[in-house]
């Protein structure tokens, strides 16, 4: 039940009680004297029957005459023995009268008294008002005269007494409450204000505010309500901006971070967590590590970090979407009363580091190889020299020998120098606009001369644009991928440069009508000293170093590198165009 109701009832109980007591207050009086008033009438009337008595002290006391007075006043007259038995009555047959002798009224009388009553009468069958007067002669006590008249008027009068009553109470109960209702309305309005406000607070509508009401307390309440709203509207943008802030931190972060309550249910997970665990990220929220299907070891080290109450540290895969290796660290989370109301779960992605640890083991044990074995030859081919006197045929023969080797030496040396400068970002680009067919032309010139065998085929648009790069880098791209065609294709083989225009970039692809790349090594192709045909590679002077230079110089601008089978190989690479034309 609303405030309002009930201030309103409590009101309409109060005036209703109050004028129920006012009228009884102002009625009651005023039936009593309705009352006395009759009875002072019919006493009068006894007074004045009992004086025809008096008239005729030696005669009888009922006389023919009391009976024809008592008719002309519409009264009922009886006369009592003082031993209380009926001596005459106007309205009944004495002698079937019982004894009066135990009526109040007569007690009353013969005691010396006048004695009133209202009574229903069993002779008439209706109700009556007695008044009873003693009757003396010469001071003593002869009898009772009892005048007794019907209720009807007085009952009339006192009904219609209280039918005035109930209107004017119903009037001033009307105006009373209309009265009240608007007193109550103009009270309850601030309120009504208050409730309204407070339930656009509650519903998240900060900016609702109350109009003052006057000085009084309501004002004050007013003022103080819009007080703590205008906090409320802050303390809440300031935990807004907080939360936001929290929430952009959690999603840029790279590692994976999962709230659990006590019950292992996800409270929060951001985009890092749900891209490791393969399961979309607004759909994570109250579901169980079993629920996403996270692998059986990281539900036992959530479950022993739990069971154990102390931080946990391990690794895990997972396979679906991806192939992740992830360490997982989780800490349970207390409050301020050192009570465990939770557990955090930070994922770190460990794939491209032990990649990257793969890549440095292989690529520290093929330098010892590359290295190892040109020197091996050279350490022997000098231990013969010195050893053995050899002709001069056999002089030049090794050491023919070893100046190749010692070129293969410098060779694989200048490209480890090349990709330390690269990654160490040493060898910064110095990019200018020039035209791409240029540039090919001039390394294909260099590559293959007029007296080689082979020459490369070259085929670009003929509104080919320029483009917006280092040209010293460019031309060691294309030397790499055309020394690389050459020499792994056949020499009747074709081969040659291919160049298209895509959007924001040029695209240069790098032909051969080789043998190709088999799909299972174009993810490795790039790798630092990885061959297809180690024997080959070497026979042929290759260092293993030059498709990892290619890639880290495309990747240096921006641009992208990538091998496809056709004929055979196709090496493309990207170049951005240039925006304005010199």
């Amino acid at each position: 039940m609303k405030f309002r109701t009930k201030l309103l009832l409590a009101y309409i109980i109060f005036v209703l009680l109050a004028i129920s007591f006012l009228t009884l207050f102002l009625l009651r009086p005023e039936e009593t004297r309705l009352t006395r008033n009759q009875e002072d009438l019919l006493t009068v009337e006894a007074e004045q029957m009992a004086a025809l008595t008096r008239l005729a002290p030696s005669g009888p006391l009922w006389s023919s005459e009391l009976q024809e007075q008592a008719r002309i006043a519409t009264l009922r007259l009886t006369l009592i023995a003082p031993d209380g038995r009926v001596i005459g009555d106007s309205s009944a047959d004495p002698a079937r009268m019982p004894n009066h002798g135990d009526r109040p009224e007569f007690q009353t009388a013969i005691s010396g008294r006048t004695g009133s009553i209202r009574r229903f009468s069993q002779t008439l069958k209706t109700a009556l008002l007695y008044v009873a007067i003693p009757l003396k002669r010469k001071d003593k006590l002869i009898g009772v005269l009892r005048v007794a008249k019907p209720q009807h008027d007085l009952d009339l009068a006192i009904v219609k007494l209280r039918g005035t009553f109930a209107a004017g109470a119903a009037t001033v109960a009307f105006l009373a409450l209309l009265f009240g209702a608007l007193i109550l309305r103009k009270l309850t309005k601030p309120l009504l204000a208050l409730e309204t406000a407070a339930t656009q607070l509650g519903t998240g509508d900060l900016s609702a505010r109350v109009r003052r009401f006057g000085e009084d307390e309501l004002g004050l309440l007013a003022r103080a309500f819009n007080r703590m709203a205008g906090q409320l509207d802050k303390l809440v943008g300031n935990l807004s901006e907080e939360k936001g802030k929290l929430l952009t931190i959690l999603a840029t972060m790279a590692d994976g971070v999962i709230v659990f309550d006590q019950h292992q249910r996800i409270l929060l997970a951001n985009r890092a967590a749900a891209e490791f665990l393969g399961s979309a990220q607004e759909k994570m929220e109250g579901l169980t590590p079993a629920e996403i299907q996270m692998p059986p070891a990281a539900v036992d080290l959530i479950n022993s970090a739990v069971k154990g109450r102390a931080q946990v540290e391990s690794e895990f895969e997972v396979h679906v979407p991806a192939h992740f290796l992830l360490a997982a660290v989780l800490t349970p989370l207390r409050d301020e009363e050192l009570r465990l109301f939770g557990t955090l779960l930070v994922l770190r992605d460990l794939t491209k580091l032990r990649h990257l640890e793969h890549v440095r083991q292989d690529f520290v044990a093929n330098v010892s190889h590359e290295l190892k074995t040109p020197l091996a030859s050279v350490k022997v081919m000098a231990e013969t020299l010195l050893r053995d006197g050899l002709t001069s045929e056999d002089n030049h023969k090794f050491l023919t020998a070893i100046d190749t080797e010692c070129d293969r030496l410098n060779a694989l040396v200048d490209d480890l120098l090349t990709l330390a400068k690269l990654d160490s970002n040493a060898a910064k680009p110095r990019a200018s606009v020039f035209q791409l067919t240029e540039l090919l032309t001039e390394t294909t010139a260099r590559l293959f001369p007029a007296e080689a065998d082979r020459h490369p085929e070259i085929s670009y648009p003929p509104d080919l644009p320029q483009v917006k790069a280092d040209p010293d880098q460019i031309r060691q791209i294309l030397i790499n991928l055309l020394d690389n065609a050459a020499k792994y294709s056949p020499p009747e083989a074709g081969l040659g440069v291919r160049v298209g225009i895509e959007a924001e970039w040029v695209t240069v692809t790098v032909w051969d009508e080789g043998p190709g790349i088999p799909e299972a090594e174009k993810e490795r192709i790039f790798e630092r000293f990885y061959r297809l045909d180690k024997a080959r590679s070497r026979s042929l002077g290759g260092t293993g170093l030059g498709l990892s230079i290619v890639k880290h110089l495309v990747e240096g601008y921006g641009g992208r590198v990538w091998v496809e089978n056709r004929l055979g190989a196709e090496f493309s690479f990207t170049v951005p165009r240039a925006k304005t034309s010199l």
